[in-house]
């Protein structure tokens, strides 16, 4: 009975070695086989470039971004919110924004934009153009394509005036005057005409201005 009691403890060691064994493949086993099925790889486009970046399907994409290389500023926009999880993402979309130049009213400032045209632009600054007024370039412009946006302002005024006609002198001759002596026929009297001007201006600046009224009123 004492040899028999002896051997046990043996024997129970090398059972939980086993075991311990055992444990440590399947956790490698299961790890390594985790590691595949919760990887996930997406196309991501940045202006125009692809690229396949991998990430853990419940990372956020912003986390899957700059684990990749690609940090994101104020100038980028992403087509899918960068606190969305991975796996609920089917590709991602990093653009720069529209930078430039914009001048209304007397001001110019920097705009950075997702607008994508000219009229886009005009909108998110809550710049309204009246029929006459334009804007360069024109509206339906691709703001990619462009680094410098001014509203121009027009205004046309039509303005009356009179004007005075000053009277001309005319000299004929009369043989039957003596040399070197002149006699006024009729008094000349200046005249006056009616006018009205349209003046056209840009910001504030008049650029034309053409009579499109003009009568003799006195003469």
């Amino acid at each position: 009975m004492i040899e028999k009691e002896n051997k046990n403890p043996n024997k129970r060691k090398k059972s939980l070695l086993k075991i311990g064994m055992a444990s440590v493949i399947i956790t490698c086993v299961v790890g390594t086989a985790s590691s595949f099925v919760f990887a996930k790889e997406i196309k991501v486009t940045v202006d125009d470039k692809e690229r396949v970046l991998s990430g853990g399907m419940f990372q956020n994409v912003g986390e899957v971004l700059e684990n990749n290389g690609i940090e994101l500023g104020d100038q980028y926009t992403v087509n899918v919110d960068t606190n969305s999880v991975l796996f609920t993402v089917d590709n991602i979309e990093v653009k720069s924004k529209a930078s430039g130049e914009l001048s209304f009213d007397g001001k110019t400032i920097i705009y950075q934009t997702e607008a994508k045209t000219v009229g886009d632009l005009l909108k998110e600054y809550r710049i309204e153009l009246s029929d006459l007024d334009r804007v360069e370039p024109g509206q339906s412009t691709a703001l990619e394509d462009v680094e410098e946006v001014k509203v121009i302002r027009v205004e046309v005024a039509e303005l009356p005036s009179r004007q005075v006609i000053t009277y001309t002198t005319q000299n004929k001759d009369n043989p039957e005057m003596e040399a070197g002596k002149s006699k006024v026929v009729q008094v000349g009297v200046d005249g006056e005409s009616s006018q009205v001007e349209r003046v056209l201006y840009e910001n504030g600046v008049e650029v034309k201005r053409e009579v499109i009224y003009d009568e003799i009123v006195t003469a």
